[in-house]
């Protein structure tokens, strides 16, 4: 029960933007309580806790034990904009307030098929926005012929991923990540678990916020770009390389991979100032 004395107090912190969890050790009420007190009184247009949308208290903590204690001080004494909590508790904000201060690569992965069950990943490039740098891994021959297939490749790529806080993909939702997560799975690697590391995919604000005859990559550079670096898919390529392991084909397959994260980044580049990035778990 708050009384006048506790909702004194409560007030006065919530004034300070503090988070509604302290508030409630402060007056020794849960807070949930807390939410549902300032709801009903009208200190907050949010939604109670538990509900979608609004500005409630939700709350999505930051991975304190991968970061550094400067890191983690600054975060505890800076609020978000949207809720005005600390960015320790509502880490997503901090990543869409934040974005120079994580740092964000596009993913693309190329595979032998569209399923994991039996296509394995051929290869995958990661573009570093800040620096350029393309981290890369291609399959060789001698790993599809000892039974190997893409074990290293998927290790490597977990291991890239730990350069980034955010990666950019094109479909990646339906596509990219769920193989690389089911290869993962498969031969016993640790794949990014919810939450670890923040996916915004550019296909849906191509979906959102243009209206296109078609929705590819290449369509949506093309247009909105007025070029696009991307290749052709050759099936005599993905053909050879699967069946052959031919490295001519394999060094296609790479640089068809290369050219797509680097229309990536500039398709992400023009459209991110037209929607609100919208980040969900790797």
């Amino acid at each position: 029960m708050i009384d006048k004395k506790k909702a004194k107090i409560l007030k006065s912190m919530y004034a300070k933007n503090a988070s509604y969890l302290h508030i409630g050790e402060k007056i020794g009420e849960s807070r949930k309580t807390v939410d549902n007190y300032i709801y009903r009184n009208g200190l907050s247009k949010g939604k109670k806790v538990g509900q979608r949308g609004g500005n409630g208290d939700h709350i999505s903590m930051a991975p304190v034990h991968k970061l550094r204690k400067d890191q983690i001080v600054w975060m505890s004494k800076h609020f978000c904009k949207a809720h005005g909590k600390n960015f320790i508790l509502h880490h997503d904000c901090y990543l869409k307030e934040h974005p120079e201060m994580n740092r964000v690569g596009s993913l693309d992965i190329e595979t032998s098929g569209l399923n994991a069950s039996f296509g394995i990943v051929l290869c995958y490039c990661i573009l570093d926005h800040q620096t350029g740098e393309i981290y890369e891994r291609l399959i060789t021959k001698e790993e599809m012929r000892d039974g190997t297939f893409d074990r290293n490749v998927v290790a490597q790529c977990i291991k890239d991923l730990d350069n980034f806080d955010v990666l950019c993909t094109y479909f990646g939702t339906r596509f990219d990540n769920p193989f690389l997560r089911t290869r993962a799975l498969i031969w016993n690697l640790n794949f990014p678990t919810f939450g670890q590391k923040k996916n915004l995919d550019v296909y849906y604000s191509v979906r959102a916020k243009t209206r296109l005859h078609r929705k590819s990559l290449e369509q949506a550079c093309a247009i909105l770009l007025g070029k696009t670096e991307k290749t052709a898919i050759d099936p005599k390529h993905w053909n050879k390389a699967i069946m052959q392991g031919d490295k001519d084909s394999l060094f296609f397959i790479l640089d068809h991979c290369r050219r797509d994260v680097r229309d990536l980044k500039r398709l992400h580049d023009v459209l991110i100032d037209y929607r609100y990035p919208q980040l969900a778990s790797i």
